[in-house]
């Protein structure tokens, strides 16, 4: 699977924003989709919506994003294992090493 990396880091694509869920959605489907480095430069280099759009449809056919456009990067250290969560729409890359985890 073909990432973006860069100073010792991977780019996990996400909708930062409450509303739509965009890769949680989507991600048993197409577990790249997270990492599509493509994608990653189009959000990095900030394209317009209707070539993000374009993009996605294009790549991943079966995928109905119709969205504001707004898709973001967080940044994950290469190496680290995280977990997608999203709430009401809103996705992150929850980060193991960073997670208080407690065992009943």
């Amino acid at each position: 699977m073909n990432k973006y990396e860069k100073d010792g880091k991977i780019a996990v694509v996400v909708a930062p924003k409450y509303g739509h869920p965009f890769v949680t959605e989507w991600n048993e489907k197409y577990p790249q989709l997270k990492f599509d480095p493509v994608l990653v430069e189009h959000i990095l280099n900030g394209v317009d919506h209707d070539t993000l759009i374009g993009y996605i449809r294009d790549t991943y056919p079966e995928i109905e994003y119709f969205g504001d456009g707004i898709l973001g990067i967080q940044w994950v250290p290469r190496g680290v294992m995280f977990q997608l969560r999203s709430y009401d729409g809103a996705e992150w890359a929850e980060i193991l090493d960073l997670t208080k985890w407690e065992m009943a």
